[in-house]
């Protein structure tokens, strides 16, 4: 017996109390029946799978990775100097990450050019105990030397296969030019920023440090 049934049933019955037996015997189990739709469910169900759906859209919106300037040590806006470098040594720039994600590029302030010269090579280094770059390679990218302008700009180096970096873990940001050219990565004086800086004087030896009043010019950019 399905709910029109029962209600055409109840309007047989005119005095109160036989509709209350027939009630009884209803709720006693007497008569079988399925659920008794009420108006307004539907509609009310229906607003609320529409709801759960926008915010399910929403939430999916929110949580998509974006990509944002990390770990940076910005130009003063005057005053910062290109420290010149050459024949095969390698700069570098500790940093730490404040999110953990895909570390998708970095810029740096640089100087140099030249067509026929050597290309530019920053890698992505883990650090030793005491903080120090190693010669690990996590990844790295390189920009034709024919792009960078001979006077200080930046220059963003992308990874084609980006490397996951921790928040709160230090790497060594690492800056080459294989050969015998010059090259010039500025530097912030004062001790401005986070990390430190270093040198080295082949593509093998081990990292110095340079200075405890100056930082290298850089942004990163994590996906997270």
């Amino acid at each position: 017996m399905n709910a029109a049934h029962v209600a055409a049933l109840l309007q047989s019955f005119s005095p109160a109390a036989s509709r209350r037996g027939l009630l009884t015997g209803l709720a006693g189990g007497m008569l079988a029946i399925g659920p008794l739709a009420i108006p307004g469910d539907d509609a009310e169900a229906r607003k609320r799978g529409k709801q759960k759906r926008r915010n399910g859209k929403r939430n999916k919106k929110h949580n998509k990775p974006k990509t944002r300037a990390d770990a940076t040590c910005a130009a003063s806006g005057g005053g910062d100097t290109p420290a010149p470098s050459c024949c095969d040594n390698r700069f570098a720039q500790t940093f730490t990450p404040r999110a953990s994600g895909q570390l998708l590029r970095a810029e740096l302030a640089l100087v140099g050019g030249g067509a026929a010269a050597a290309d530019f090579i920053v890698r992505i280094a883990p650090v030793d105990g005491s903080g120090i770059p190693t010669n690990d390679v996590l990844v790295e990218a390189s920009v034709a030397s024919a792009s960078v302008s001979n006077v200080l700009s930046t220059v963003a180096f992308t990874f084609t296969n980006p490397a996951a970096v921790e928040a709160g873990t230090t790497y060594g940001l690492v800056l080459t030019r294989p050969g015998s050219d010059i090259f010039a990565w500025a530097v912030r004086d004062l001790n401005a920023c986070d990390g430190r800086s270093f040198v080295s004087f082949s593509q093998s030896d081990t990292f110095q440090f340079t200075s405890e009043q100056s930082d290298f010019i850089f942004t990163t950019f994590v996906r997270s």
